[in-house]
């Protein structure tokens, strides 16, 4: 699935660190979760409970992304991507998944 491969292959674990994110994406009808134990990574696409931190971004920020050409937070901070939840977790995004 689109972006799955992208995130599994660029994750860099924290140990001792959990969270559970979930993207919305323009354009797709499923969100994509991404839940984070640890030394574990799931992702798919599907509805989650518990979520930490949901997102919200058009289908070319995230390619944006996944391509190392803007961070997470370069995103939420210039507003092309919305977030709720723990903005402590939000910023965690580009510390587990190295894009560059």
């Amino acid at each position: 699935e689109l972006y799955i491969k992208d995130f599994e292959r660029c994750f860099k674990p924290v140990e001792g660190f959990s969270a559970s994110y979930l993207f919305m994406i323009e354009g797709r009808k499923q969100p994509l979760f991404l839940d984070v134990k640890s030394e574990e990574l799931e992702c798919g696409y599907g509805s989650r409970e518990n979520i930490g931190v949901y997102a919200k971004l058009g289908s070319d920020v995230m390619d944006s992304i996944v391509k190392g050409r803007m961070t997470f937070q370069r995103a939420f901070m210039t507003g092309i991507m919305t977030a709720k939840g723990n903005f402590k977790t939000l910023r965690m995004l580009d510390t587990v998944f190295d894009f560059e």
